[in-house]
């Protein structure tokens, strides 16, 4: 392996023993670090001010009255027709983003939260006790193990703005949901992506499922903390989550984290595409954990991951650019803001004044540094001042011409290419650049979201 996890490592012995001896960091520990800042934790209110304006313009644009839920005027790759309704990844995105914004700029839209988050029950299934990728319906059984983390993650934070119990017991639900999808086996054992594919896994083991399920375990077991039992058990999951993303779905050979295992012509085979929420999701997991059991291997493997996420060299950039001084993360602003949030965890859990021992402060300024330099190009370049909305897409070269022509300017590279991505236009009867241009609420709340914890706010640890 690249990096040796070493943390208690048989689960009914050395890790029950673990969980006795630092339990009482369960009981003690606030939902938000009250430690000093880290460096990226001091405010930066450009890009909170961004983030606000982002957030005003997706309610104003997709949010629909009375019913509280996302829309669109025309079919995207996110909305189902013929009502053009936001399926449920980029509504929770969406509700996130509001969470930030709140945090942001404290009572701006506490009062409004409360029905975004109960509209969500439009997605609920009562035979699965999950949410459905679409509203529910009879026998629907399209519902995904990574939204519905992030749907409890979600509800963890609503719990912890309005304390409205409620959303901790539905947090409570989908963590159920969770554990029996989870497989303990090692064949190849893990998180499915999808219901289709559990209990057994027959098609998928998707990292995305497998790290924000840790995530929302480990911030539940912290809203929790006083439910000592249940919180254990939490914890407990989550670490046989995070060590088994560590042994079989990180790169030996950069440290970052591959997309699944597949199940395909009779084997298991990796999928080697490495979006950057994998590995910001596992930072973030990693952080967390650290707060529970503050054990070096843990906090050596947050390091190394860390730092490989700002390498300009490795898989998380985009190295069709051959100017490594222009070269950004290569995906969509809809993955990179949880890139952004574990970052600025990591930070704010090993980079402060009370942490046990504190990170190479080159390290620590060089995250700050790369997390500022990527938010500003997302504002500079990818958010449309002409409606305070945002593209998905970090790789300007798939926007449109005049995307294409910044791209040139800043890289130097005149020799590329437009290579339209549908997904940045209305799905109609047209083909690509005859295709209008769309701004989403995927898109624009990723970008937001981003912005928002960048700034030093929105986020929580």
């Amino acid at each position: 392996m690249y990096f040796r996890i070493g943390y208690c490592r048989s689960l009914f012995g050395l890790a029950v023993l673990c969980y006795v001896l630092f339990l009482p960091f369960i009981y003690t520990f606030p939902l938000t670090s009250k430690g000093s800042a880290s460096p990226i934790a001091k405010r930066k209110t450009s890009f909170i001010n961004e983030g606000l304006l982002l957030t005003k313009s997706l309610l104003t644009t997709f949010l629909q009255s009375p019913n509280n839920t996302f829309g669109a005027k025309e079919t995207t790759a996110e909305t189902v027709p013929p009502s053009n309704g936001y399926v449920l990844w980029a509504t929770i995105i969406a509700i996130e983003t509001v969470i930030a914004a709140e945090r942001s700029a404290p009572g701006s839209y506490v009062d409004q939260l409360p029905a975004l988050v109960d509209a969500l029950q439009i997605f609920y299934s009562d035979e699965y006790g999950a949410y459905c990728a679409w509203h529910n319906f009879p026998n629907n059984n399209d519902i995904y193990f990574d939204d519905n983390a992030q749907v409890a993650i979600t509800l963890v934070a609503a719990y912890d703005l309005t304390n409205n119990q409620t959303y901790l017991n539905r947090a409570v639900d989908i963590a159920n949901f969770i554990s029996d999808g989870w497989n303990s086996s090692t064949s190849p054992g893990g998180m499915p992506w999808n219901v289709t594919d559990a209990p057994n896994g027959a098609n998928q083991k998707a990292a995305c499922s497998t790290t924000l399920s840790a995530v929302a375990l480990l911030r539940l077991a912290k809203a929790m903390r006083l439910e000592a039992v249940i919180a254990e058990s939490y914890v407990t999951l989550a670490l046989q989550m995070i060590e088994w993303i560590m042994e079989n779905l990180q790169d030996p050979d950069d440290g970052l984290i591959r997309n699944s295992y597949d199940y395909e012509n009779g084997s298991w085979t990796i999928n080697p595409k490495k979006w950057t929420y994998n590995t910001g999701s596992l930072l973030t997991a990693l952080s967390l954990l650290y707060e529970v059991l503050p054990i070096e291997g843990i906090r050596s493997d947050a390091i190394n991951i860390a730092a490989s996420a700002i390498d300009p060299t490795k898989q998380l950039y985009d190295l069709t650019v051959g100017n490594i001084d222009t070269r950004y993360w290569g995906d969509f602003t809809y993955f990179t803001h949880l890139l952004v949030e574990g970052l600025v965890v990591f930070l704010d859990v090993f980079s402060n004044a009370n942490a046990t021992e504190q990170i190479d402060p080159t390290l620590a300024q060089n995250i700050s540094s790369e997390v500022t330099r990527q938010t500003q190009y997302v504002i500079d370049y990818v958010r449309d001042p002409t409606d305070d909305l945002s593209f998905r897409n970090l790789r300007l070269y798939e926007i449109d011409d005049a995307h294409l022509t910044a791209y040139k300017n800043l890289t130097g590279d005149q020799s590329r290419q437009l290579s339209p991505d549908p997904s940045e236009r209305v799905m109609s009867d047209c083909t690509g650049t005859e295709c209008s241009l769309v701004k989403t609420l995927l898109g624009s709340s990723g970008a937001a979201r981003g912005m928002m914890i960048a700034g030093g706010s929105g986020g929580e640890t």
